[in-house]
């Protein structure tokens, strides 16, 4: 869905554990740079580059990708988006993401207590070489070297000017992004979105909830016309005020 002129939110959408999923990556261009940020999970290669040729795109000429965290469904198809781009793009995070993407040290919420109760997320026809395939995975997950690193405050001056704002919580080092040509809030997962409207983060999948909250206090000072929540989609209208309701914990 293209947003404005070098923005589109994509839609990728595939079963996961039985059930129909839509995730949000989002591809920020113009003539010089196209910038891809998050990578879907692992094996969504062909559906990223079906997505990014509809807005124009083409996956190959990636020159950046942007991970906002370390989480599978953000850093699955790192790899296999690096090995197929014409030339080595450079992968941005924060420090604190980075040798989790790296493979350095294993995914935060990849925990033993995880691990022992994988079973009971399978649905029971779920075939046995999957329920291996997937333990496999998480065990082992997809990693690439970050190249470049990311810190709050940071501005990129490129594709119309993208800020870098820390908001932690979700995972120690997580970041959103915020597309100055557009006003457009590509939020990661420190926002989610329901029936069109901004909704905090779930607590099930936060590390640290209340901090969570207190860094959406950081987007105050950006005037937002869109928030691009990577569960969820879109959000438009009175965005200021939602997320300031979220963040001071009242409801929306």
């Amino acid at each position: 869905m293209l947003l404005a002129e070098g923005i589109a939110m994509l839609e990728i959408t595939a079963t996961m554990m039985g059930k129909s999923t839509t995730i949000h990556p989002t591809l920020i261009w113009d003539h010089n740079r196209q910038i891809l940020i998050d990578t879907a999970h692992p094996g969504q290669l062909p559906l990223i580059r079906e997505a990014a040729a509809q807005e124009g795109v083409l996956l190959e000429q990636i020159t950046d990708i942007v991970l906002t965290h370390q989480d599978i469904d953000h850093i699955g198809s790192l790899p296999a988006v690096i090995e197929q781009a014409d030339y080595a793009p450079r992968v941005w995070s924060s420090d604190i993401e980075k040798p989790y993407i790296e493979g350095r040290k294993r995914l935060i919420k990849i925990t033993d207590e995880a691990l022992a109760n994988l079973d009971l997320m399978f649905p029971p026809e779920t075939p046995a070489a999957f329920r291996t395939a997937f333990r496999k995975m998480l065990e082992h997950p997809p990693h690439a070297n970050v190249t470049a690193q990311l810190l709050g405050g940071d501005k990129l001056d490129v594709c119309g000017g993208i800020s870098v704002i820390n908001t932690p919580g979700h995972t120690p080092g997580h970041i959103s992004l915020y597309h100055h040509a557009s006003q457009t809030l590509i939020a990661g997962d420190a926002l989610l979105a329901e029936n069109g409207k901004l909704a905090p983060p779930a607590p099930a999948a936060t590390l640290d909830y209340g901090m969570a909250l207190q860094s959406l206090k950081a987007l105050a000072d950006y005037p937002i016309q869109h928030v691009i929540c990577y569960h969820g989609g879109l959000c438009s209208g009175q965005l200021n005020e939602q997320i300031t309701q979220i963040s001071d914990g009242a409801a929306v």
